[in-house]
């Protein structure tokens, strides 16, 4: 029974794949591809969904479906991972669709994205401080947003890390100045020992004279 269900499961991933990469390559069928990316999106397959838009969405520029795909396209980066894409193409839509009534959104998952491009907090911290700016520029803008909540966490998370960074730039600076005063030291009693020295063997030398 399980090899069976197991059989079929494997022929309809088979098929679907085989439907897909028809879809995909096909230069034409604008239509079913929305409709696949639609369907692709919506069930959580984001990178099918990805491909399909990229190509359809020349297409629909200025029509009222382009705003959906402009926002399914930037949201199927960020659900993939790609935050760069994902912040680039928040930024277009936010460009392209300012009366959108997703834009409170758009605002904040450009800001999203760039707060998960955040490095380790030992790293170069330039994408952290994009991040910040961003989710101010969102808090100020929409500050009654119900997304406010999380950007206020986000910015906290990344203050938080930038502060890190800090901490341990000045303990390093106070470790470095530590070992150049030990250092300093050292040298300063290898430079008395040799003077004493000096004297010590031309008082011995005088004696004999």
């Amino acid at each position: 029974m399980f090899r069976s269900c197991l059989l079929i499961f494997v022929s309809l991933l088979v098929i679907s794949c085989n439907d897909y990469q028809k879809l995909l390559n096909s230069p034409e069928n604008e239509v079913d591809k929305y409709t696949a990316a639609e369907e692709y999106y919506e069930n959580g397959e984001f990178r099918r969904a990805n491909a399909l838009i990229e190509q359809i969405i020349p297409s629909y520029r200025g029509k009222p479906q382009g705003e959906r795909l402009v926002f399914f396209f930037a949201n199927s980066f960020f659900e993939t991972r790609s935050y760069y894409s994902a912040a680039i193409q928040f930024e277009n839509f936010i460009k392209s669709y300012p009366n959108s009534q997703r834009i409170q959104e758009a605002y904040f998952m450009e800001a999203k994205s760039y707060s998960m491009l955040s490095p380790l907090y030992t790293l170069d911290q330039e994408d952290t401080f994009t991040g910040i700016d961003k989710l101010q520029v969102f808090i100020n803008r929409f500050p009654n947003s119900e997304y406010v909540v999380e950007a206020l966490e986000l910015m906290e998370q990344l203050q938080n890390k930038i502060e890190k960074k800090a901490r341990k730039a000045r303990k390093a600076r106070k470790a470095r100045k530590a070992r150049k005063a030990r250092k300093a030291r050292k040298a300063r009693k290898q430079v008395k020992q040799v003077k004493q020295e000096k004297q010590e063997k031309e008082g011995k030398q005088g004696k004999f004279h």
